[in-house]
């Protein structure tokens, strides 16, 4: 008797368990389905306008910035900061006029930082040419 409630019980915690492995899978990949279209580089870089100016001189370099932001929302949970970099007045200027900067700063700051940094030094060597 005390067996066969065991082996119920047991029974029972398996399916629970494959129900819930189920639904929690179907769930991550419809919310993967859902942000896959508005994280498409195409579109980080038409929304944001520091990289439309950079894709008109350096579309490639545009596209790869576009994806390093995307990074950055992806490895949410694994940035660890090693120290407090202050943007300067212009920069936080720029992360208030592009989105997709302003979005993976509040992220990842160090590292929205740096690729906003890139971006500048990109379009003012084109300038330069």
């Amino acid at each position: 008797m005390a067996g066969d409630k065991l082996l119920h019980f047991c029974r029972f915690l398996f399916v629970c368990l494959i129900v819930f492995a189920s639904s929690a899978v179907g769930l991550r990949s419809a919310a993967a389905q859902d942000a896959a279209p508005e994280s498409a580089p195409e579109q980080i870089v038409a929304e944001t306008p520091i990289l439309a100016t950079l894709s008109r001189t350096d579309p490639e370099k545009a596209s790869t910035i576009a994806i390093k932001i995307i990074q950055i929302g992806e490895h949410r949970l694994h940035d660890t900061l090693r120290g407090s970099l202050t943007p300067t007045e212009a920069e936080r200027v720029q992360l208030a006029a592009n989105p997709a900067f302003a979005r993976a700063y509040n992220i990842g700051p160090e590292r929205a930082l740096r690729l906003l940094r890139q971006v500048n030094a990109a379009i003012a060597k084109s300038r330069a040419k």
